[in-house]
């Protein structure tokens, strides 16, 4: 079950909210967009597509790092074959840039562990940084790097350049609370996030189970999940830090969504490891991957013409 994916075709509506109650990075950017070419939607549009086509690239990237180039091209392509990719990548909305930066931090922090570079872990503080001044879900890359660095000698090595980039972050950041603060705009924001962030632990456990059953498969793609859970399997078994880094990618991002706002958009800085999980588990199996790869695709667009101008009529947990 999904909303369909009639966002593709939804027009300014999309815009109007996006200033609410997320800090102001991606609404200035696209408020700049709107100054300089006027209020139409198209130019937004090709905006939100970049940072997809950006996310693709990194995806790649970090699976190649992790893995190999063979795992990161089949990521990629995992990550296209998603249905929430083309929908949220294509419009005007948050969750797509804050994945692009969620997924550079990652890579660019991995790329720390191996030079030793203080510019590069300024450089990552600045993109952590920049994500959480544009959704707060950006907040969740410090679970993932805590459990990383737990687990993993190569990042205790770096500690120190570890604690530039935090403290990199941390001022990005420190500028647009104190901003907010100033102007009362933080004040207006903290009571919405705390009633969303207590949607599940506030006794919507129905909420909970709504989402995860039936709107976040329809995000991934019902016909992924094989392939997911392969995927997964594989990599517990295997245990290798690429590996664990993986799981301990997965594993916090959906444990603290699912316990606060289990919509299927902020589990999305997750999507790119899920797709990396399902390559590594496609190559590790004797399953022709440019087979399952072409597969997914065609699924893709299936589900896509069957959502296009499907309308939910009902839940299935929800009263």
């Amino acid at each position: 079950a999904d909303r369909g994916v009639s966002s593709f075709f939804s027009g300014y509506g999309e815009i109007k909210w996006l200033g609410g109650q997320h800090p102001p990075l991606i609404p200035l950017i696209y408020g700049t967009a709107m100054r300089v070419v006027g209020p139409r939607l198209l130019p937004l549009r090709a905006i939100a597509v970049l940072t997809t086509i950006g996310t693709v690239v990194v995806t790649y990237l970090l699976g190649e790092a992790w893995f190999d180039a063979r795992t990161g091209i089949a990521a990629a392509l995992f990550f296209v074959a998603m249905p929430y990719t083309l929908r949220m990548g294509t419009a005007v909305l948050t969750d797509m840039p804050v994945t692009f930066l969620f997924v550079l931090g990652l890579f660019l922090i991995h790329q720390l562990s191996a030079r030793q570079s203080y510019f590069m872990a300024v450089l990552a503080g600045v993109v952590m940084g920049l994500g959480l001044v544009s959704k707060y879900t950006m907040l969740l890359i410090y679970p993932v790097l805590a459990a990383q660095y737990a687990t993993h000698k190569r990042l205790r090595q770096v500690s120190v350049q570890l604690a530039v980039c935090f403290l990199t972050s941390v001022v990005v950041f420190g500028a647009w609370l104190a901003f907010a603060y100033a102007h009362e705009i933080f004040a207006r924001q903290v009571p919405t996030v705390t009633r969303y962030a207590g949607a599940v632990t506030g006794g919507g456990w129905r909420y909970m189970v709504e989402m995860l059953s039936t709107e976040l498969t329809s995000a991934v793609g019902l016909y992924n999940l094989p392939l997911l859970f392969m995927g997964v399997i594989f990599s517990v078994r295997q245990r290798r830090e690429s590996d664990l880094s993986l799981l301990l990618w997965i594993l916090p991002v959906f444990c603290i969504v699912a316990l606060t706002l289990p919509d299927p958009r902020y589990f999305m800085p997750a999507f790119p490891a899920l797709a990396i999980a399902m390559a590594g588990g496609v190559h590790a199996s004797n399953f022709s991957a440019p087979r399952i790869i072409l597969l997914a695709q065609l699924l893709l667009g299936g589900a896509l013409y069957l959502f296009a101008d499907w309308y939910r009529a009902a839940f299935l947990f929800l009263p």
